[in-house]
């Protein structure tokens, strides 16, 4: 598949977090894998994988979104599903490019072969509570939301009609940050607190033993850095989890000092008192 097929539609794996996700799957072997912030890139490398695969956002365009690009097309009786799909990337695409795909049927179809495996579920849900029936994944592999980015998904939630929901409060940790100011300090408190929310619930939903990836982005706010792939270690520690490993795998802006970092991390083995 080129970057004129199915990757390089809009909002798609990108080709370096293609390869990437596939590199991790090598080195993992998974079976079934969850991805608690789901923006494609996992599940449509799993799609064409054969791997299973669950996605989570708490946004509904995204989920929408993301169903459509590792969609299986030209099922019989699913036309009108496959032109809703269809529609909603067009929109998309033109919002980003300022260019619209052909979607006829015909061209999809010659544009993504081979199809993918229908071995990904994508749905709606908080990743800081997973829901009960999230459960027995033998890996998780997420690319975190970066701290601070601008949300480039507004524009595209204002052409399609999707409406941001407002993301809940939490409770503030405890972080002191030379340079930034209180505002700025509040923001990353309940960042990195609705991340160990989120921890928390991930160990009950991945198996004793299992071996995850998360990447994590370093930000500059206001000349001052942050970096997360120091703090985000400490805080998978503090929830239960066994860090292994923490390898950059990407500059991404050279002139910024901007780095992309993969961090490994084990469950820890649960023991259960079964009394006396």
């Amino acid at each position: 598949m080129d970057e004129n097929g199915r990757y390089g539609w809009p909002l798609s794996a990108r080709m370096f977090e293609y390869r990437y996700v596939q590199s991790v799957l090598e080195d993992l072997s998974p079976v079934n894998v969850l991805d608690p912030y789901c923006t494609g890139s996992v599940e449509l490398v799993c799609a064409y994988e054969g791997v299973r695969c669950t996605g989570l956002s708490s946004d509904p365009f995204m989920v929408d979104l993301v169903s459509a690009k590792v969609r299986v097309y030209g099922t019989e009786g699913e036309e009108e599903k496959d032109r809703e799909a269809l529609g909603l990337l067009s929109k998309v695409r033109s919002s980003e490019t300022g260019e619209d795909i052909d979607t006829s049927m015909e061209s999809i179809l010659s544009s993504m072969e081979p199809q993918p495996y229908q071995t990904v579920s994508v749905y709606e849900a908080d990743p800081r509570d997973l829901p009960c029936p999230i459960k027995g994944y033998d890996s998780a592999i997420t690319f975190l939301p970066r701290f601070g980015k601008t949300d480039g998904l507004l524009k595209y939630r204002k052409v399609t009609g999707h409406v941001k929901r407002e993301y809940p409060e939490g409770d503030v940790l405890p972080v002191c940050v030379e340079g930034l100011n209180e505002k700025d300090i509040v923001r990353l408190g309940l960042y990195l607190s609705d991340l160990k929310e989120h921890l928390l619930s991930l160990r009950y939903a991945l198996d004793p033993g299992s071996e995850s990836v998360y990447v994590v982005s370093d930000t500059c706010i206001g000349g001052t850095y942050i970096f997360f792939e120091e703090l985000v270690p400490d805080l998978m520690e503090e929830c239960g989890f066994t860090v292994e490993d923490v390898e950059k795998v990407r500059v991404r802006d050279a002139r910024r000092g901007a780095e992309d970092f993969q961090i490994t991390f084990g469950n820890r083995i649960r023991f259960h008192s079964t009394g006396s």
